[in-house]
């Protein structure tokens, strides 16, 4: 027989009681704010340099210049200390190259320490054509620089070195008037250059030098660069050449 409705069945309705509703889903919580970047740290502090490295050893000295030349036309006063023992003193010791077409002044020994030995006599001289005199040879009539006498210092309180005549002669000023040895200079026999405005023979200087070789200073017994060797044992002096440039 059926069961009565709302007879005496499970309490709560008749059958099981239903789930409630599920409730929506709640909303997305909003996202949080980022953390403040951190404040970069200090850059570390640099490591000290190492110890500087020793100095290089000094190169070598470089090879020496070309003479300096003066301004055209003007005198250049040149000076070259030579002594008893200075190499190739006996057969010719070069100085100086001049230039083609310079003008030679003058010249003149300076004697600051007398030589001793044999009769040693001083000359210079390009010595070219084979000839082995020099210049004082040839303007004195053979007479070179008697290198035994060495100059006076401080003549009369003058503070001066007085070249003395006949010894250390300014070949500016030598007179060859009266040898007859004119034609020994102009020929180029034994020196470079040719005499301007000799007057009868009366002046090698100046002159205008016609050969760029050395110009060479001998001592010798006789002054030549083919003379014996005085064997000196002491003695020093010095050449001055004056030349100039013509403009």
């Amino acid at each position: 027989m059926p069961i009565a409705s709302g007879g005496g069945g499970l309490a709560g309705g008749g059958g099981f009681a239903s789930g409630g509703v599920q409730g929506p889903q709640g909303p997305q919580g909003t996202q949080g704010t980022q953390g403040h970047q951190g404040t970069q740290g200090n850059q570390g502090t640099q490591g000290s340099g190492g110890a500087q490295g020793s100095q290089g050893n000094q190169g070598n000295t470089g090879a020496q210049g070309p003479a300096g030349s003066g301004a055209s036309g003007a005198a250049i006063v040149r000076k070259f200390p030579f002594a008893f023992n200075t190499p190739n003193i006996l057969t010719g010791h070069a100085v100086y190259t001049p230039t083609i077409g310079d003008v030679f002044l003058d010249a003149w020994f300076e004697i600051d320490t007398a030589w001793d030995g044999t009769t040693p006599q001083g000359d210079l001289s390009q010595f070219l054509g084979g000839k082995n005199a020099g210049i004082y040879s040839g303007a004195g009539g053979g007479t070179p620089i008697d290198m035994t006498v060495a100059n006076a210092d401080a003549t009369a309180g003058l503070g001066l070195a007085i070249l003395i005549a006949n010894q250390t002669l300014h070949l500016a000023t030598v007179d060859d008037l009266n040898n007859g040895r004119l034609d020994y200079a102009v020929s180029g026999a034994s020196v470079g250059w040719a005499p301007l405005g000799v007057t009868n023979g009366s002046s090698y200087l100046p002159a205008k030098f016609t050969a760029a070789a050395p110009i060479k200073v001998v001592v010798s017994q006789d002054g030549t660069n083919t003379g014996a060797d005085p064997g000196s044992t002491q003695g020093a002096a010095v050449l001055y050449l004056v030349t100039a440039t013509p403009v």
